[in-house]
């Protein structure tokens, strides 16, 4: 698998659409202000109404910049978000190569697979991080899934 980074603009979009870092949060933040065209304090982040309100704002630009991604970064947004921008057959073989099951999913149910997935494919997303953001990367490696 081939693993490009992202530029800075790209990961703030993928980051807020989603709502999986891959850019310093302060970028994050005030990219997600301009957007929505006023201030959003930090604990209004954790509501759905304003989660809700991002997504809809970033969605053209999500669909836009993925567009731009190459297979293999799809299908590791894919399998690590579960938000498919791609074949999702091509995404489920990538999932059930990394788990290396003959039918994972099957085997052990819907949750437990994404949870799998989301471990399996978290180096590979962390790599798509932008070259500059390398401290968080090292941060982020080190964590355990919440």
């Amino acid at each position: 698998m081939i693993i490009k980074p992202l530029t800075m603009e790209q990961a703030i979009i993928i980051s807020a659409y989603t709502g999986f870092m891959i850019c310093p949060f302060s970028k994050l933040h005030e990219a997600i202000e301009k957007k929505l065209g006023r201030p959003v304090f930090t604990h209004q982040l954790g509501t759905k109404p304003v989660w809700d309100e991002i997504h809809k704002g970033f969605t053209d630009d999500f669909l836009d910049v993925v567009n731009t991604f190459t297979e293999d970064q799809k299908i590791i947004i894919s399998a690590y978000t579960k938000i498919v921008v791609t074949d999702s057959n091509k995404v489920m073989k990538a999932i059930n190569k990394k788990l290396g099951g003959t039918d994972p999913l099957h085997e052990l149910g819907p949750s437990e697979y994404w949870g799998q997935a989301y471990t399996a494919f978290k180096d590979d997303f962390l790599s798509l991080a932008p070259i500059e953001c390398e401290e968080m990367v090292k941060k982020a490696k080190d964590e355990v899934k919440p």
